[in-house]
């Protein structure tokens, strides 16, 4: 059973507020999580045709803007770690860019491609490795919600995001980051929406080199996000140099 709002005491309801200046909303999931996931190479380069096509898959429109950012950096020939994954989708992109990928996920993954190596959290963090390239695509906003049995945690995705910056990617490496934009919020236990209180925090560290996705909403800049009041539809894709470690 997933943790309801009212069952966190008033110390983490605070803290996942940011003292009560964010607003929360109700967007309660208690869903299985699938423990017994698996990667085939046939499934994998079927999904790498797609990729070549630019075609988009579960996020629609921030796939599009994926592939934006993938034709002004390239990733060919470089290591790249994707973080949370159910399903092969940006390993494939990935593969359809000439990257290498490596997949990083809490639960247990096994990969029957080659092309792939996957790893959970735990073992990664027994034998880190720095990577060139990071895809984090809608992942850091549920850490520490408990919405896939994670541990409450009110700075979960802080704290996986300075986990990137400091231990998971190389100096100046880059990394492909999306997440829900727009007036920040707490949809317990869904996911967080990233506005200009809580944007800055999980930034720290990183510079934004390039956003894709403002032109799609008509907006100057994905900054121009942070302005409009909505329930985590909007994912424009950041890249963002790691400047600190």
């Amino acid at each position: 059973m997933r943790v309801r709002w009212k069952e966190l005491s008033k110390e983490e309801q605070n803290k996942f507020t940011m003292e009560n200046s964010i607003e929360k909303i109700d967007m309660f999931r208690d869903e299985d999580v699938n423990s017994d996931l698996s990667f085939n190479k046939s499934g994998i380069d079927e999904l790498i045709e797609k990729a070549l096509k630019k075609e988009e898959n579960y996020y629609k429109e921030t796939d599009t803007f994926l592939y934006d950012c993938l034709s002004k950096y390239s990733i060919e020939n470089k290591s790249v770690a994707v973080i949370g994954s159910i399903e092969p989708w940006y390993e494939s992109i990935c593969l359809a860019y000439g990257g290498i990928p490596t997949t990083v996920e809490y639960n247990k993954l096994i990969s029957y491609d080659r092309r792939i190596k996957t790893m959970t959290v735990d073992e990664y963090n027994k034998n880190p490795i720095k990577f060139d390239m990071v895809f984090s695509i809608s992942t850091f906003e549920h850490d520490g919600l408990n919405r896939y049995g994670d541990p409450i945690n009110p700075n979960g995705d802080l704290e996986a995001m300075s986990n990137v910056r400091d231990n998971m990617l190389k100096k100046d490496g880059l990394l492909f980051l999306a997440v829900p934009m727009g007036v920040d919020k707490i949809c317990w236990n869904d996911k967080r929406i990233y506005g200009e209180k809580r944007w800055p925090k999980l930034i720290d560290g990183f510079e934004v080199i390039y956003s894709a996705g403002a032109s799609y909403w008509e907006m100057e800049n994905f900054e121009d996000i942070f302005k409009k009041n909505n329930e985590g539809g909007y994912q424009p894709v950041i890249v963002l140099k790691n400047i600190k470690n």
